[in-house]
């Protein structure tokens, strides 16, 4: 399924370099499963591009407990440096849980990551985190920021035509079988999932 979706993409576009910024989710944190290699998704992406394009560079500046003032802060000027034509931006759970989340900052935040690399003319990936909220533990108060979170996002991809990823309805999102112990990281399952959904994703935007 991954390589279709791909070749089907990268006929009609292909990158040079692919950097990913955000906290740990990018990065790949979360428990191993038999029989699936234990790999985040931004790495799967590009070690499938890499399959039609070996030169394509890729970097992932992700780190674990990020918020996204610390990506605007350290990871986004490396990423301008690196001049990539696409790149992913997922962070915001970090920020949801703290007790001074404001949607007003998250959005300001947000907004002054994205605005930079669209101005480079990359093809801006945004991810929604795998919702935590949706498993009964994670309910309440955390839910509707999580909520709050995910339209911010969608807002901002519109205002910068940045690809908007909602894992939050997929598997990665929803199935148990789909997360870590800690119910806050997917699992190697989901980050596969998670994989696909980003390559479903560039293939619609791409083949419009």
């Amino acid at each position: 399924m991954r390589k279709t979706l791909f070749k089907e993409t990268v006929n009609k576009l292909s990158w040079r370099h692919f950097v990913a910024l955000g906290d740990s989710l990018p990065v790949g944190v979360g428990d191993p499963v038999e029989g699936i290699p234990h790999v985040g998704w931004a790495d799967q992406v590009a070690a499938i591009f890499r399959e039609e394009n070996p030169d394509l560079l890729f970097t992932n500046l992700g780190e674990a407990g990020c918020r996204a003032c610390a990506v605007r802060a350290d990871q986004l000027p490396k990423a301008l440096e690196l001049c990539p034509d696409l790149v992913s931006i997922q962070v915001g759970s970090n920020d949801a849980v703290d007790r001074a989340w404001s949607p007003q900052d998250y959005y300001e935040t947000l907004s002054s990551i994205v605005k930079p690399l669209s101005s480079q003319e990359a093809t801006i990936l945004m991810l929604t985190s795998h919702n935590p909220a949706g498993l009964p533990r994670k309910m309440g108060v955390i839910g509707r920021r999580f909520k709050e979170m995910v339209e911010i996002m969608r807002i901002v991809s519109k205002e910068y035509d940045a690809i908007f990823v909602d894992l939050t309805s997929s598997k990665a999102g929803s199935h148990l079988d789909h997360w870590s112990a800690d119910r806050w990281h997917p699992n190697a399952r989901g980050y596969r999932e998670a994989c696909d959904v980003v390559l479903s994703s560039l293939k619609a935007r791409v083949l419009q």
